[in-house]
This record gives structure tokens, sequence and C-alpha cells, in this order.
């Protein structure tokens, strides 16, 4: 690969509107793969190496009358300074003139659209992955106190939904627009949605408002909106063969986004003299971290449909 940089070009074989075309098919491709970042209620764009984001105590109630007469006394709020320090993150596929001409451009079709798959995939399980590190707050299904205890039947049910709702709730956490928000994995949600069947779960065929509907969202329970993502980890074997899944639910401000530079979709080239290569990839400056950790819960369940043989 490093010969290829040996003779650089300024020319291109590749017109303007052909890279526009490929940039928007990439972007498309990448969209319905982002389904965590939409936690991430707190996002800070900047071009800083650290990125710092406030987090305030909340004020204490009032609980008695004014005084007449008498100056009120100014209440101090508290801030605490949390940071994300944004890394790079990209890959790059490089495509020769060759395999394109010989595919009859399903190459650059091809291409494009894995580009923007791992894109956006790559993303949310970036996003993903503090949430399921959280340690400051984690509770287990039918009395259970460690994942080592998980059984085939502690799984994602209304009840134990309930409670997720209840962690946050009870602390009058912020809702975001109304509902606390969770991504977790297809397997986990076949049992709340099983669960569910006798009432109470919304589709988001019966939203009110279908424009509101988030990437991937599966329906309204228990006050949480559930989002399903492939990206969910799944820890084989936590108890003997079953296997365990994280459920991290979210209220406003709890997952942070830092962006010194957005990702975005890049094509350079050719670089070598007769124009044969190419490179469709992607690039980005940026990172997610927990900001205020009394805004999440973090679930651990096993699932009826896991592999727990």
């Amino acid at each position: 690969m490093a010969d290829f940089f040996a003779t650089q070009t300024d020319n291109t074989s590749v017109g303007d509107s052909i890279l526009s075309v490929w940039n928007q098919q990439t972007l498309f491709e990448a969209a319905p793969e982002l389904v965590a970042v939409q936690l991430a209620t707190m996002k800070v764009v900047a071009g800083a190496a650290t990125i710092y984001f406030p987090r305030f105590a909340q004020m204490a109630n009032v609980t008695s009358a004014l005084t007449d007469s008498t100056e009120t006394s100014a209440t101090e709020v508290t801030d605490t300074a949390l940071s994300i320090t944004p890394v790079e993150y990209g890959a790059v596929v490089c495509r020769t003139l060759m395999s394109n001409v010989q595919s009859g451009g399903r190459v650059d079709l091809a291409v494009t659209k894995l580009v923007g798959q791992n894109m956006g995939s790559s993303i949310d399980g970036l996003a993903l992955a503090p949430l399921e590190a959280f340690s400051t707050d984690i509770i287990y299904p039918n009395g259970k106190t460690a994942k080592a205890q998980l059984d085939a039947g502690d799984v994602l049910d209304g009840k134990f939904a309930g409670r997720l709702y209840n962690r946050l709730a009870r602390k009058n956490i912020p809702s975001i627009g109304g509902a606390y928000m969770c991504a977790t994995h297809e397997d986990a949600l076949y049992d709340l949605k099983e669960d569910a069947g006798s009432g109470g779960w919304t589709p988001v065929s019966q939203y009110s408002n279908l424009t509101a509907v988030l990437n991937n969202e599966v329906g309204m329970f228990k006050g949480i909106r559930w989002l399903r993502t492939a990206n969910s980890t799944i820890e084989s074997n936590v108890n003997g063969t079953v296997d365990g899944y994280y459920v991290a639910v979210v209220g406003e401000n709890a997952l942070g986004y830092g962006v010194s530079v957005e990702p975005h979709i890049t094509i350079t080239g050719p670089f070598d003299s007769l124009g044969r290569f190419l490179n469709i990839g992607w690039y980005g400056i940026f990172d997610f971290s927990v900001i205020d950790t009394d805004n999440m819960v973090l679930g651990r369940v096993a699932s009826s449909i896991g592999s727990n043989t």
C-alpha cells in the first residue's frame, strides 16, 4: 500500500456529482444503525482535546414561607465538571478500478453500503460501551444480586421493567420527552414483549406522533421507550451456560457525546499515477461517556431464547 503514495497526483477520475451520490448513499446506509446514540441528550461539539460537561446538583425544596420585608438569601448551585476526551475512529476500503469494471459498477455500490453500515453500527456500539460498563447502580430480577446468579428464567419481564422505571422515577430523575429510554438486544426485548401481551405495551404504530419515532424503536412499556440494537453485548455463560444481557435505562443528561470532528464519509484518491485505486471510508474524532451517574440504572438479565445450553 505504501507504493500508492509514492507518486501523488492532483488529478481525479471521479466527478463531483458521483462523489456526492456516494456520500449521500453511505450516510443513508449509516442512519438506521444509529440507535444508542439517540440516548445521548448531552452533545457538545468543540474543536478541543478535552470536552467538559457541567453537572448541576438539584436545588433543595423550599419548606418555609418567605418573611415579609426580608431579603431572600440566594441558593448556591453546585456543579461538577465531567469530561470526555474524543479519540479518532474510522475505517476505510480501498477499491481498485479493475474490480469495479469487472463487476459492472456493483463494487462501488457495495462498498458505499458496507462503509455506511459500518459507520452507523460502530458508532452505535461505541455509544453502548459506557452504558454497559456502568457500575454505579445495577439491579437484577427475582432477588438476584449478581450476574453469576442469573438463571434462564431471570428475564426482562413487565415486573422487572417496572423496577427499572421505579429506580429512576423514585429519585425524580428527569425523563426524555416524557419517558425514560433503553436500547437493548432483541433477545431481551422478546421476553418483555411476550410478557406485555396482556396489556400496557404501546407499539410505535399506536403513537400519536409517528414522526417522533426513533430508529429501531419498538414500543413503550412501563414508562420506558424501548429500542432494539443488535450491538448490545451478549455476555456468554455468566452462570454456567446462561447468557447475560445488558438493559441500560437512562433519563435526561445520563449519556454524553463529545465531538471534536463529526463522523463523516471520506473519499480520497486516486493517489497512484494511473488512477486505479480509490479509498472510501469514514472518520471522526468523538467519544461517549456517562455524565450524570444518578440518571441511569443498569439491569442485567437472561433471555428465554438466548443460548442457555
